[in-house]
């Protein structure tokens, strides 16, 4: 529904301003929602259109990419995904796409805000991360696996979570964990992962409603004991978590020798309550 609407909108939008030029555009399912209405508004409204910008939105599952239309558009459409972009590569993709730069990783890249820009355009890198590649061989694996019905509602399930989480991109639920989960499970999600920051709430309506609930911090034990031979297939990092905290708790340690051991190191008080007595210590 969200697709055809767009189509309508940019049909209204064209109809309103017959002598300009247009130009598309959109975030993560604004990105998919851009493409979709750009190729399948309708000819006379798709010669007006200069360019298509994509920023990290998900590909296709009905064909859309073999279509006469997209061939024809697909030199004005310009995607731009994150070094480790797994959002943008999903589903029926074109590898036309640019890396931009981000300074943080993982899934948080989705949020443009951490997008690098250098003068009047992004700052690119030259290949993907190798996460980012690895995510990508993955879920292809999976995702082409997948009858065209299942791969129709795997993107609809997309859309619904986060359509149900009030947010409009992956990163915005990761921002809004609390409020993100209460609303998935009043749409009827039937599984939560992870479950940081949940509630007694949560837990009695999972409880109720029949939702699992998988911690995924136990995750590594389950693959080693039942799934064995996935972890040198998969390249699984089961030690990825602890050698983290071993590597940040050194960090800090070598953080504060440097501060405590530096000559030069001075401050200036506040005048917020408490200084001196922070200054005591």
């Amino acid at each position: 529904p969200a697709q055809l609407r767009a189509v309508e909108y940019l049909r209204a939008v064209a109809a309103a301003y017959p002598l300009r030029r247009i130009y598309v555009g959109g975030h993560s399912k604004g990105g998919n929602l851009a493409m979709y209405a750009a190729v399948n508004v309708g000819i006379e409204v798709r010669e007006r259109i200069r360019r298509v910008f994509n920023h990290d939105g998900p590909g296709f599952c009905d064909g859309t990419m073999a279509t006469l239309a997209y061939r024809e558009m697909r030199d004005r459409i310009d995607t731009y995904v994150p070094e480790s972009s797994i959002v943008g590569v999903l589903l029926e993709h074109d590898t036309n796409y640019r890396v931009v730069k981000s300074e943080v990783k993982g899934l948080a890249q989705h949020d443009p805000l951490y997008w690098q820009v250098k003068g009047a355009d992004f700052e690119y890198a030259a290949e993907r991360t190798a996460f980012g590649v690895r995510t990508e061989a993955i879920a292809d694996h999976f995702i082409n696996a997948f009858s065209p019905e299942r791969k129709r509602l795997f993107a609809e399930a997309l859309f619904t979570v986060l359509e149900a989480t009030e947010q409009q991109t992956i990163s915005g639920i990761v921002a809004n964990k609390g409020k993100s989960i209460k609303n998935a499970l009043r749409a009827g999600v039937d599984s939560i992962e992870h479950g940081f920051y949940m509630d007694d709430w949560c837990f009695d309506w999972m409880k109720e409603h029949n939702v699992f609930f998988v911690p995924t911090l136990a995750a590594p034990y389950w693959i080693k004991h039942n799934y064995p031979e996935l972890i040198d297939e998969w390249n699984i990092p089961l030690d990825e978590y602890p050698r983290r905290c071993i590597n940040q708790i050194s960090k800090w340690k070598n953080q504060y020798d440097e501060l405590k051991n530096d000559p030069h190191l001075s401050h200036t008080l506040s005048h917020e309550y408490g200084s001196g007595i922070m200054d005591a210590i």
